[in-house]
Parts: C-alpha cells; structure tokens; sequence
C-alpha cells in the first residue's frame, strides 16, 4: 500500500508559506543539532519532500555538515526517474534505506535495480549505514535479509 502512495504521489515545488514554515523550523533544530553534534536527516518521503530539488533547497540553505538527508530508494513517484533522483541526492545522504517490495526466482528485486543503485552509492563513496525495509508480502525477515544480500551481492 506503501508503495502504491508513494508513487501516485506528484513531485510539486515548494510554496512561499511551506518554505517559512521549514525555515522557521529547522533555524532552531540545526544550531542546536551542530551545538550538540547530532546528524539531521531530512527524507525523500512526502509532501514537499518528495522532489529533491525542495530538500537541496534546505541543505544549500543552511550548508551543514549536520543536515543531510536519509535517501530512501523506494521513495519515488512513477514521474520520477529514481536513479537520476538518487544521484541528486546522495552525496548529502546521512543514511540509506534500501527497500524492497517484490522478488523474482532469481533473487533480483521485481521494482529497483540493485546493480544500478548499489553503483550509484559505491560512486558517490557512501560510508554510511544502509538500513534494509520490505514492505511486500511474505515473511518479512527473510525478504529484509534478501534485500541485505542482494546489496551484498553488488558491492563486492
């Protein structure tokens, strides 16, 4: 159902009052994330976070190392080219979330390309920690441990 959301969702630019209503917000979260040295994530997800260009908006803003972004793989609209989207925002990402919704026989995921987005983060030198999500049907710890060695399977 997730995924069905995410993906009727049309990517939209920000308006006036949600560009105040961000800025007000995060004028007093990132000096107090930088005071306490505490990383800051914001998340391809919904609303206004759903074009990337709205969340680089924010990082160029305040350009510190304490806000970043948390790229969620799964979270794009069928307007959005994921890979492209990914690449916008990856060198800013704090953390990935590596979902999956759908296996083949052969153990690739139906819906993302993991050779394409496990090439894609190894180029843009991520170290960070990659969180694994499924959100399919089945037995959710073993999709999530597929998902984790199809990630593997790519990066060596």
């Amino acid at each position: 159902m997730h995924k069905l959301t995410i993906e009727a969702k049309k990517p939209r630019p920000l308006a006036k009052n949600e560009i105040q209503r961000v800025l007000r917000a995060l004028d007093d979260l990132v000096p107090l994330a930088e005071k306490k040295k505490i990383p800051l994530a914001i998340e391809n997800h919904w609303g206004i976070s759903t074009l990337p260009e709205n969340i680089l908006f924010f990082l160029n803003h305040y350009s510190s190392d304490y806000l970043g972004v948390c790229l969620d793989l799964g979270n794009f609209s069928q307007q959005q080219n994921r890979y492209s989207e990914s690449e916008k925002l990856l060198p800013f990402a704090k953390e990935i979330h590596a979902k999956s919704y759908s296996f083949a026989g052969d153990g690739e995921e139906v819906n993302l390309n993991y050779k394409r987005f496990v090439k894609l983060i190894r180029e843009a030198d991520f170290s960070g920690p990659i969180v694994v999500e499924y959100e399919g049907r089945g037995n959710q710890l073993q999709h999530s441990l597929m998902t984790r060695d199809l990630i593997l399977k790519y990066w060596s």
